[in-house]
């Protein structure tokens, strides 16, 4: 019985202790040439199956609706990387945050908008969705889009509380159209 991978070579099936460096890539290469010589089944199952059962974007749909923490990672304008954890909507293929007017977050993005926006489920089976592309800042939210998002993981009360302590923050939106979706959904050890 296999388990899902940690890590993936160029043909997406290999765990991190099956790899090894692209031959002549150098120290920094992020590419692995597979070392298996054959498919493996996860759970008994081959990949094909477990693709016929469901379309990823169902999965990554369904996975998106739910109300998990995202973390959003920015680098600042001195190449260091700052992430934090966010709320998001997802709709129509977009994520839509907000956070305070002169953030970490906020400098960030307006200094470079390239942006990876993870969303992870920290139960068996672990699962996330890590969403990269440029980030665009615009103007704060409506109270109704910002209790949106706030009733995803707050009570009807805590959301009520909650859009009363923020009614006066000078905020702004971000928004995030991935221009790539990287799915990871695996097994804990081996």
């Amino acid at each position: 019985m296999g388990v899902e991978p940690t890590a993936l070579c160029l043909e997406g099936r290999c765990s991190t202790a099956e790899l090894r460096p692209l031959s002549g890539a150098g120290r920094r290469a992020m590419r692995f040439d597979c070392m298996l010589p054959a498919r493996r089944p996860v759970n008994g199952e081959p990949a094909s199956a477990r693709i016929a059962r469901m379309s990823p974007n169902e999965t990554q749909e369904a996975f998106l609706r739910e109300s998990n923490v995202a973390l959003l990672a920015t680098v600042d304008r001195r190449g260091r990387a700052h992430a934090a954890p966010i709320w998001y909507l997802y709709e129509d293929g977009e994520f839509v945050m907000s956070t305070g007017r002169g953030s970490q977050k906020h400098r960030n993005i307006e200094a470079n908008p390239e942006v990876t926006l993870v969303i992870d489920r920290r139960s068996l089976p672990y699962y996330y969705l890590s969403a990269r592309g440029r980030a665009e800042l615009g103007p704060a939210l409506s109270g109704e889009d910002r209790g949106r998002i706030a009733s995803r993981y707050l009570t009807e009360e805590q959301t009520r509380r909650y859009l009363e302590r923020m009614a006066g923050l000078d905020s702004v939106s971000i928004r995030l159209k991935p221009r790539k979706l990287i799915e990871f959904n695996g097994q804990a050890g081996r």
